[in-house]
């Protein structure tokens, strides 16, 4: 259940915030990303790092919540942080920035 309502902020942060005409200038990007994130979920499925588990239905496994943040998540953030991305001392702090919000979506996450 939660993965939908993640899944929905993200198209929702999508529409408001992703400038779709310019999306042929990240498609690289997200495309390496995702063949990267599946090779790796390919090549290491008994030894992963670590395992998504849902905590509300059952038949909501590792693998569907991986293919939903790959494919519907990152994409998004991902255009997001290209699109605003700054030049030049301003990028630290853009990048700091990002950083805090993923270390607390984490922190989220780990508690629920």
């Amino acid at each position: 259940m939660y993965l939908f309502i993640v899944i929905g902020v993200y198209i929702i942060v999508a529409k408001k915030f992703v400038d779709w005409k310019r999306w042929k200038e990240f498609y690289p990007t997200i495309q390496f990303y995702i063949i990267c994130n599946l090779l790796y979920n390919f090549v290491f499925y008994q030894h992963t790092l670590w395992k998504y588990k849902a905590v509300t239905v059952s038949w909501l496994n590792h693998t569907l919540i991986d293919l939903a943040f790959s494919f519907f998540i990152i994409p998004v953030v991902l255009m997001v942080y290209l699109q605003y991305f700054p030049q030049g001392n301003k990028k630290f702090i853009y990048l700091g920035v990002w950083v805090g919000y993923f270390t607390f979506i984490e922190f989220l996450f780990e508690k629920k």
